[in-house]
């Protein structure tokens, strides 16, 4: 800024200054959500016909059911713990 005077060289600072500003404001206006687009069937894609369908019938039942060794041996009575630091 050589050869300017002094009143323009602060009002050359002041409108950078400004226009900073304002452009940080304009950039944090700006959303950083992407648009949610709603799924839509392929209309060339055709899905193959169901052939046969699974019911239950009490022979898929299991009887007794078996607790997985892990759920054996917890514990039956538990507490909460509280940790603090500083």
């Amino acid at each position: 800024m050589i050869g300017l005077t002094r009143v323009t060289k602060i009002v050359v600072v002041g409108v950078s200054v400004v226009v900073l500003a304002l452009g940080g404001l304009l950039a944090a206006c700006q959303s950083t959500v992407e648009t949610q687009v709603e799924a839509q069937p392929d209309v060339n894609c055709a899905l193959p016909q169901e052939t046969e369908t699974m019911e239950q019938t009490e022979h898929n039942v299991l009887s007794n059911p078996v607790i997985p060794p892990i759920d054996a041996s917890a514990p039956t009575k538990t507490e909460t713990a509280t940790f603090s630091l500083g």
